[in-house]
């Protein structure tokens, strides 16, 4: 069996990987549905090398994204279920607009 720091350069999580990470946390799939967890998981690889090197922190393992998840959902049991129209929202205001860089020069 492979353990989860095995896992590298995770570019989707599955099912099956999700399902992995709610029996190694102990996660109650009462509280959070199995959906918002794969979601969540999902939503958090940006904090691997989707955006760069600069933001990579999770190194793209399953296990230190599925930490970032656990500190949401512990913030909020609800929290995947309300970003994805969040993001939404965000995404249709910056669809004509042009963003400016968080960066000075």
């Amino acid at each position: 069996m492979v353990s989860f720091d095995q896992y590298k350069r995770a570019t989707m999580i599955t099912k099956a990987q999700a399902l992995r990470v709610v029996k190694k946390f102990h996660l109650d799939l009462d509280v959070v549905p199995i959906d918002q967890i794969l979601e969540g998981l999902n939503a958090e690889l940006e904090h691997g090398s989707k955006l760069g090197s600069l933001t990579n922190i999770t190194k793209d393992k399953i296990d230190t994204t599925a930490r970032i998840v656990i500190a949401h959902l512990i913030e909020d049991p609800q929290y995947y279920k309300y970003l994805k129209p969040f993001e939404n929202r965000r995404e249709r205001y910056w669809k004509e607009k042009r963003k400016p860089s968080i960066f000075t020069n």
